[in-house]
């Protein structure tokens, strides 16, 4: 199983734990066409520096690339810690 880690806003981050966020937009630039040439399970977002930052592992159902973004299209909250 493989896993993605991406970071996140506060706001963005309290959105997908609550629900109201699916999709994860990333811009098409070098660093992401790099990142998202493989494939994904599950997704590990972090919010904050430090050892003790909250962290969130999502499910991936699908990602897509747009024009200008990349969609990564979330599924169900696998894991949680240090919220």
């Amino acid at each position: 199983m493989s896993r993605l880690h991406l970071s996140l806003y506060k706001k963005w981050f309290d959105e997908i734990l609550n629900g109201t966020k699916t999709i994860e937009y990333r811009e098409i630039k070098p660093f992401y066409e790099r990142l998202m040439s493989k494939h994904y399970d599950e997704v590990k977002f972090v919010n904050g520096y430090g050892k003790e930052r909250p962290f969130l592992v999502v499910q991936i159902t699908k990602i897509m690339k747009g024009k200008e973004f990349y969609e990564i299209h979330l599924g169900n909250i696998i894991e949680t810690g240090n919220l």
